[in-house]
């Protein structure tokens, strides 16, 4: 955890950055925040939207107190947070839990970004441990922020989370989203916790198609790999870990940590 003085520092001074490397016209475009919960569900979700739309890495969030990793991506090597885009979708992707502390900031991030940029929403997969009484959708659950949000949600059958504590950077995106007016969907899948989930992913990535007309997701590739991205995920959390463990940072945590 950082110090009362690191805590006090980053009052003054902004500890997480913005660096843009290809400019993209995101007017109505849908941002997906894809940080890892239960499951890994947000990075599975967004490394299979990148890998499907072959999206663009346009942008990259940089702080001092981010994990001392570079991410490798068909041979190219990046910062642990990444935003890959094209004028349709933007996701904002990370394998990493970011420290607690940062949790704020990185979502007034993102929202300031919808909100300059005017995305359509923002949406947040999620997981959610499973507690064995899924109903229809499979257990899938969605909260939003606004009403237009929540409409969204019974259109499409979508299960209502009614009462509940969704933590991290999509507990703030809904929380700051309801009290600026901002559109934030957070869909939660229930996950097995103990593996990277991707059969629950799949769940989301399925309401992901329904939700977004304009943007066709071909959800049998996730489907058919299912397994593979299972293996690989927990290989990298593992490998992570390990490399994080040899420097000896504590402060840093994975779901599996």
């Amino acid at each position: 955890m950082p110090s009362k003085e690191i805590v006090k520092k980053k009052v003054v001074e902004k500890s997480v950055r913005l660096i843009e490397q290809k400019q993209v016209k995101c007017e109505n475009a849908v941002f997906v925040e894809a940080f890892p919960s239960v499951g890994l569900i947000g990075s599975i979700v967004g490394n299979f939207l990148v890998d499907s739309f072959k999206l663009e890495r346009v942008a990259t969030i940089v702080s001092d107190y981010f994990p001392p990793v570079a991410i490798v991506r068909n041979s190219v090597p990046s910062h642990p947070v990444r935003i890959y885009g094209n004028d349709r979708i933007l996701v904002f992707l990370s394998e990493f839990v970011p420290d607690p502390f940062l949790t704020k900031e990185l979502s007034e991030l993102i929202l300031e970004l919808a909100k300059t940029r005017k995305c359509s929403m923002i949406i947040s997969p999620e997981g959610v441990v499973y507690n064995g009484s899924s109903e229809e959708n499979h257990g899938i659950y969605g909260v939003g922020s606004t009403p237009k949000m929540r409409k969204l949600l019974e259109e499409h059958n979508i299960t209502a989370l009614r009462d509940g504590i969704i933590s991290g950077i999509s507990g703030m995106l809904l929380a700051d989203g309801e009290l600026n007016g901002i559109d934030v969907l957070c869909l939660l899948a229930e996950s097995n916790p103990k593996i990277p989930d991707a059969r629950a992913a799949i769940r989301i990535v399925h309401i992901l198609d329904e939700l977004l007309p304009d943007i066709e997701i071909d959800v049998a590739p996730l489907e058919a790999q299912a397994a593979m991205f299972e293996k690989m995920f927990k290989e990298s959390v593992e490998k992570a870990r390990t490399s994080l463990e040899k420097h000896e940072i504590d402060s840093f945590h994975t779901m599996y940590g």
